[in-house]
């Protein structure tokens, strides 16, 4: 579709707007009142965008509160939370079939990722990692995002017709691989940290046919 979604303003307002690629214009989302932080963090080939909003917070830091997550359909917000999220959720991509990934946390205080499909919701973690959390939808229904086990190593992992799949970036001095997005051939887009902490962006060609 060539639309990109993200944000604007200052550092304790954001808004959610599209950018039109091939002719270079913004389109701005509507305010939610009383959330002056408002996140988008996926849109689809048909203009629908998943995000959350917050009533108070920054930029760097995140908002503050549970969250107010949300879809948009092109026309307005449809608001959903997720069940079990009673310390927050915050949806991530939205795919062409209007399913949508994320993560919330629950009593525990540690995250877990979910997938929503229409009105149901699917929650998993990955098999013995402290907490989950999960990012990118791709329109085969492939989940992508990262875990940390007890010892805090850090992983990246895809979700595939529900078997978890360990995929940590290839490349020097990698310490932890956070995977943010990919597409319907399977290719990665994330982060990897160095020896320093540090982030650098990444992308993980997909070479099998599995």
């Amino acid at each position: 579709m060539g639309v990109e979604c993200g944000n604007f303003g200052d550092y304790t307002n954001q808004q959610p707007v599209f950018y039109d690629i091939r002719h270079r214009t913004f389109d701005p989302l509507p305010e939610i009142p009383g959330m002056p932080l408002n996140f988008c963090n996926g849109i689809n080939d048909f203009g629908h965008a998943a995000g959350v909003a917050y009533a108070g917070g920054n930029w760097e830091d995140g908002g503050t509160g549970n969250g107010t997550n949300w879809i948009w359909d092109g026309e307005k917000y449809n608001f959903f939370a997720v069940p079990g999220a009673v310390n927050g959720a915050a949806a991530g991509n939205i795919n062409d079939w209007g399913q949508v990934t994320g993560y919330y946390v629950d009593s525990s205080g540690l995250p877990q990722g979910f997938l929503k499909d229409g009105p149901n919701f699917t929650t998993f973690d990955a098999p013995g990692s402290l907490y989950t959390v999960a990012f990118g939808l791709n329109n085969l229904g492939v989940v992508d995002g990262f875990y940390v086990n007890p010892d805090n190593s850090h992983h990246g992992f895809i979700l595939s017709k529900g078997q978890f799949s360990t995929v940590d970036a290839n490349v020097p001095d990698n310490i932890g691989t956070t995977w943010i997005g990919l597409n319907d051939q399977g290719d990665l887009a994330g982060l990897y940290f160095d020896t320093n902490e540090l982030p650098h962006a990444v992308f993980a060609l997909r070479v099998d046919k599995d």
